[in-house]
């Protein structure tokens, strides 16, 4: 089974992020899940800027202690 998860991965990602149902992503394309795929790739590397930005933010640089 995890061999068939590797493989199909373009299709598992969705479904395990919860992206998509299982229903909705059988009923793509290849194509259309790539796309999914590019877009989750966005998201996540917006979440990450933003978060280095926050932790960037909340990083207190005076010698206050």
């Amino acid at each position: 089974m995890e061999g068939n998860v590797k493989e199909n991965w373009n299709f598992w990602r969705p479904v395990a992020l919860k992206v998509l149902s299982y229903t909705e992503a059988i009923a793509m394309s290849e194509d259309q899940l790539a796309n999914v795929n590019k877009a989750i790739d966005i998201q996540l590397s917006k979440d990450r800027a933003e978060n280095r930005k926050v932790a960037a933010l909340s990083t207190c640089k005076c010698k206050c202690k």
